[in-house]
């Protein structure tokens, strides 16, 4: 079972598509088959034996890690919930099967080594997620297609960059660096490639982005910085912080004006995880042994806040347009805390679930060696600027509206919103959140 662990990571997942998949006539079920499946791939993963040996195909070597053990338990049992919640609200029928699926290569592209195979396996992964994202919205592929396309030109970048890197000519190290870091700016939505966020979220069902902007980051940041592992010699080239730090603070200035003037909900989100995606980026300027665990803080409290928002957001009224909100959160007073909630939470203000990740990460970049005093001033603004726009768009909620109107929600889904609100003020005032991923971090430290 032990010599079997990484391979059945790779192939359960991609069975468990293809038997959802066969179910897509009766989505309800589909997505019931997903649950089961994916929380018994979690619990499959928690009973595995630690000291697990790697595996060889045709020479290469799949190692699962305890880190990337633990890993996959939260992305399975995180998938899981939301498969549970689609069950209420339905996500198209692509997005349970696709959503497994990404997980196989997701999988290979941590486990496989040299690291310029697991690009190609991310690359697979990045379409499975633009299934994810396109799912059976007619005439929206301009999301799903521009996320493809971006992610096609980062793997362009790292293999091309990895191939100069394993050269070990020190002419081509800079080279390689600038290559490489270009490569983090797509993937991590850096100016001035950020310009696929907001189609994502135009074209991607709610729960959707939940896995796509939330707990996949988490992979991602963990894919990232096996590359800083394996090129210690990132980091310090000047070239490649200059890179980082002008384009993690251009995007900051950017989400803090697109804020400022967000004419709808939805627009508004994008700015706000595009400003928290610039705290992603910021980080990388932190040496990886002491930002590391920061960096994967960030994307785990994204998508607890990301998932309050689309709760609190799809509990209100269906006729609730961005325009007429005018004394809703009296109509569905849980609704609308949870929407604002995960607001706040998404720009890391005290007391909500982002705090702690938002201001290590301030702290972690101001005291950086050779980081300019104006980056962390810009990510400060910022804040300010999206602290404007989440206020803008909520007040109509808490406006009284001239006639009464009475509206009640389903007592299930209260239940539900009231639980959810409670577990991220959990989150936000405990430490859990920070001590799995210290336990993560143990694992990456020891590995990597």
């Amino acid at each position: 079972m032990s010599v079997s662990g990484p391979i059945v990571l790779i192939l359960g997942p991609a069975v468990a598509a293809v038997m959802v998949w066969l179910l897509g006539r009766w989505p309800r079920l589909a997505a019931a088959a997903g649950v089961v499946l994916a929380w018994g791939l979690a619990l499959w993963l928690r009973l595995l034996p630690d000291g697990i040996e790697p595996v060889l195909i045709y020479g290469r070597s799949l190692t699962l890690t305890p880190g990337i053990q633990t890993l996959f338990i939260l992305l399975l049992a995180g998938l899981g919930i939301l498969f549970l919640l689609s069950l209420l609200w339905p996500q198209g029928r692509y997005f349970v099967p696709a959503s497994l699926a990404a997980l196989s290569p997701m999988a290979a592209a941590l486990m496989i080594r040299p690291l310029i195979l697991s690009a190609l396996f991310w690359l697979m992964a990045a379409i499975c997620l633009g299934v994810v994202i396109h799912s059976d919205h007619a005439g929206r592929t301009q999301g799903a297609w521009r996320y493809m396309l971006l992610m096609f030109l980062a793997v362009l970048l790292l293999l091309a960059g990895g191939w100069m890197a394993d050269t070990e000519q020190t002419v081509l190290q800079e080279m390689a660096a600038q290559l490489m870091g270009a490569a983090f700016l797509i993937l991590l939505a850096g100016f001035p490639f950020h310009i696929w966020v907001q189609p994502v979220l135009s074209s991607a069902r709610n729960l959707a982005l939940v896995w796509v902007l939330g707990l996949m980051q988490i992979v991602l940041i963990v894919f990232i910085y096996d590359w800083l592992a394996a090129y210690p010699w990132m980091q310090t080239a000047l070239r490649f912080r200059m890179l980082i730090q002008w384009s993690s603070g251009l995007t900051a200035v950017t989400a803090g004006g697109l804020a400022l003037t967000a004419p709808s909900l939805r627009r508004l989100l994008g700015s706000l995880l595009l400003l928290d995606m610039s705290f992603s980026l910021a980080l990388l300027l932190v040496p990886a042994a002491s930002g590391w665990e920061t960096a994967v803080l960030l994307p785990l409290l994204r998508s607890i806040s990301l998932l309050l928002v689309m709760a609190g957001w799809q509990s209100l009224p269906m006729t609730a347009q961005d325009d007429n909100w005018q004394g809703l959160a009296r109509r569905r007073p849980l609704a609308a805390l949870a929407l604002g909630y995960g607001l706040i939470s998404l720009l890391g203000l005290p007391l909500a679930v982002g705090f702690s990740g938002r201001w290590a990460a301030v702290v972690g970049v101001a005291a950086a060696a050779d980081v300019a005093a104006w980056l962390p001033v810009c990510l400060l603004l910022a804040m300010g600027g999206g602290i404007y726009g989440v206020w803008r768009r909520l007040a109509p909620l808490l406006m009284r509206r001239e006639t009464a109107v009475t509206d009640d929600q389903p007592i299930g889904m209260q239940i539900g919103l009231l639980a959810g609100l409670v577990i991220g003020v959990l989150v936000a005032v405990t430490p859990l959140a920070s001590s799995f991923v210290q336990r993560l971090a143990f694992w990456w430290l020891r590995v990597g």
